[in-house]
């Protein structure tokens, strides 16, 4: 039964959720603002110090201590006096926010429960007082328009009312806003302040020799720096400079030469000394390197679990090692994200040709299915529709298949190689999933902005990750417009197809402006390329994972499966040749924020313009002309193949001149 309450404050609309958009939304564009705010006020400004300065900062921040010099662990410098003023203004803004929503939210249920009161059951008040004046005006007068009249207006008058009690949570709403904006903001705001004085990043601009702990992030993969053989992400845990150790939390790239990259294991906490410097363009601002004669201890050995993913990792290369070059490359990408030239280890074949595997890669980029390579969200489709299936099939409860498709998420995700599309993909998959094992139905917008708003508030970091935003907008596209896509071109192409392409076209269209960012150039064909590997894809992966899985047993049944999945990877590849190869799939675009502007300028004027064709179709059929959408449609396809032919024609006759 609907209640006054849910019709007052709830907005519910089952898989059309979207109030937690804009709490998302609130919450990180604040923090891409508070960001660059921050760089170019303190960022700026510290680059320019000299190198003594920045020695003299490092060794002033230091606490004395009569412990010996590398021995003993300091304290992260203080903030200044400002920084504390503006994050104690923020905390007291944040608490005013949260002490305004618990006012209205309180102010919003005491009035409808007050008014519940005084109507004792509104609903069957609403309906007795319907009918009873019903009887009366039938009785008075039998006529039906004038009683229908007189009950619309009772109806009316009943949701006026209601709408009357819900003026309370207008205020809930903008102070939910405003909360969430300040919450970005000092959370952003803090990251940096913590990033920016931690003692690694005072040693940052002139390159020093230093003593550190580090943690391992990431398997070892190939190094992209010329100067080293492989490289890895890290964390800091202290770092020592000039007979002072001092504790640190930052993100480096970890980079040595062999024999240490068959050493290193995700998870190990070493001891090390190498070169700490600058990395431009890179997501993590710090580099560590190994020197040829550097220490190395292991502190710590990696869990249990990282040792155990990284020997059937290793495995699992193995038995691609007996593939084609194509599979030694594309497998291990589709399978776990990390493409085959880019695995350290040892190997019983010669190194798969970086010449061609280079050009494999920039193939697959410009024909604009690299995406194939990164594992995201269809990887934990496949394995939640199979865990469900198997459930299905034993008719297991719902707590059951919700707690095994959990497990089934976390031990994919711990397999595939650490990216933010995985983190994506499992925060929003645990989200979904847990609310079915409350007995909620699955809101996917609903959990994708909640995905986003824990992630961000936990690791604002995240905010700057084209990584981050491109799985999210590209599953924000999906959800909001492949229905409305595939039913428009379901005019014109069978079911099948127009789905199809509706999924590639919502998502290209959301993620196109991050790729502009990212690449000043627009890929022309990229959806045909998607619809050529579309059908290849689901197979060569569920084939992949059953190598992965079946190596460390039996590597050649593993072998099978690898076989069977480069055989969708052939098509991949031939895909990415023909389209990506010929050289003129790309298009050069405006870079920065005017690229950006004008893909989404050129994007409102195709959908108003598909728009107008469906009203101006709707208006001619409505006066009885025989113009209709499919019409209107067959017309600019006609248009299309004469205008494609004739151009064809003339390209032909400046070939033949010349």
């Amino acid at each position: 039964m609907i209640t006054a309450r849910t019709l007052v404050c709830d907005g519910e609309r089952g898989s059309l959720d979207y109030r937690m958009l804009l709490v998302a939304a609130t919450i990180w564009i604040p923090m891409l603002m508070t960001h660059l705010l921050f760089i170019s006020l303190c960022v700026v400004p510290r680059s320019q110090s000299t190198s003594q300065r920045v020695k003299h900062d490092f060794e002033n921040s230091s606490l004395q201590s009569s412990q010996p010099a590398m021995n003993r662990i300091e304290k992260a410098p203080q903030l200044d006096a400002p920084m504390k003023v503006f994050i104690g203004v923020s905390a007291l803004l944040i608490t005013i926010g949260v002490i305004v929503v618990i006012m209205h939210y309180l102010r919003c249920r005491t009035a409808t429960s007050a008014n519940l009161n005084e109507d004792v059951g509104p609903r069957t008040v609403s309906m007795t007082l319907e009918a009873n004046v019903a009887s009366s005006i039938r009785s008075i007068n039998p006529n039906a328009h004038i009683r229908q009249r007189v009950l619309e207006l009772l109806r009316k008058t009943s949701i006026v009312r209601l709408m009357r009690r819900s003026d309370g949570c207008k205020g809930i709403w903008m102070a939910v806003l405003a909360c969430s904006a300040l919450m970005g903001a000092c959370a952003c705001f803090s990251s940096d302040i913590v990033a920016y004085r931690d003692p690694a990043m005072l040693l940052q601009h002139v390159p020093r020799h230093v003593e550190a702990e580090v943690e391992l992030e990431s398997p070892v993969r190939a190094s992209g720096s010329f100067s080293a053989d492989c490289q890895a992400n890290a964390r800091l845990h202290s770092v020592g400079y000039d007979g002072v150790r001092q504790v640190s939390r930052s993100r480096i790239l970890l980079y040595a030469n062999q024999p240490w990259c068959t050493k290193l294991v995700n998870g190990q906490i070493l001891s090390l000394s190498g070169e700490l410097k600058t990395v431009e363009h890179k997501i993590q601002p710090l580099s560590l390197t190994l020197g040829e004669n550097a220490h190395v201890q292991e502190l710590k050995r990696a869990p249990f679990v990282k040792r155990l993913v990284d020997n059937t990792q290793r495995s699992f290369f193995g038995v691609t090692d007996g593939l084609s070059d194509q599979g030694r490359v594309l497998v291990p990408g589709l399978t776990i994200g990390l493409l085959g030239q880019d695995f350290v280890g040892q190997s019983q074949r010669d190194p798969v040709d970086a010449t061609y595997a280079a050009q494999l890669e920039t193939h697959f980029k410009d024909s604009g299915i690299m995406h194939l390579m990164a594992v995201s969200g269809g990887h934990f489709a496949l394995i939640g529709d199979l865990v469900r299936s198997v459930c299905a099939h034993f008719l297991l409860p719902r707590q059951v298949v919700a707690v095994s498709t959990i497990l089934a998420y976390a031990v994919l995700a711990g397999a595939m190689y650490p990216s933010d599309s995985v983190m994506r993909a499992l925060i929003m998959g645990v989200i979904v999933s847990l609310s079915k094992l409350i007995g909620r139905p699955a809101q996917v917008t609903s959990a994708l902005a909640w995905t986003v708003v824990l992630t961000l508030l936990i690791n604002p970091e995240m905010s700057r990750s084209f990584g981050f935003a491109l799985s999210c907008s590209s599953v924000l596209g999906i959800v909001l417009c492949s229905k409305a896509i595939a039913g428009f071109l379901a005019k014109i192409f069978p079911t099948f197809l127009a789905e199809s392409i509706s999924v590639t076209l919502a998502a290209q269209m959301f993620t196109l402006p991050i790729q502009v960012l990212m690449t000043p150039e627009l890929p022309l064909l990229s959806v045909p390329a998607n619809l050529i590997v579309a059908p290849f894809v689901d197979w060569s992966t569920l084939t992949g994972l059953s190598a992965l899985l079946l190596s460390p047993f039996s590597e050649r049944l593993s072998f099978v499966f690898a076989w069977m999945s480069s055989c969708g990877t052939s098509v991949m590849r031939w895909c990415a040749d023909t389209i990506g190869g010929s050289g003129a799939v790309t298009i050069p675009w405006a870079g920065g924020m005017s690229g950006v502007a004008l893909v989404i300028i050129i994007e409102l004027a195709i959908i108003a313009q598909v728009k107008m064709i469906g009203v101006i179709s709707a208006i001619r059929s409505r006066e009885g002309g025989r113009a209709s959408l499919n019409s209107i449609v067959g017309s600019m396809k006609m248009h299309g193949i004469i205008w494609f032919k004739e151009t064809k024609q003339i390209f032909e006759e400046l070939d033949g001149t010349d």
